[in-house]
């Protein structure tokens, strides 16, 4: 299937989509409550995702990072 020109056999398509459109209509729907949530999940999502981009830093410049 291939509506405007996207591949979405994919699974981590839908997934994707259908996560974002219910982020979209919470926030509309609760907006005092999507404000609240929206604020906690950043100030956890920051720090946890510097940690983990200084760790890859580090390995790469010692020359021993994993591979994926």
């Amino acid at each position: 299937m291939r509506p405007f020109g996207l591949n979405i056999r994919n699974p981590v398509f839908v997934v994707s989509s259908i996560t974002v459109i219910l982020s979209v209509l919470f926030a509309l729907a609760f907006q005092e409550g999507a404000t609240e949530m929206f604020g906690a999940l950043r100030r956890w999502l920051t720090p946890t995702f510097h940690n983990h981009q200084n760790e890859l830093l580090h390995s790469l410049l010692r020359g021993n990072a994993r591979s994926h």
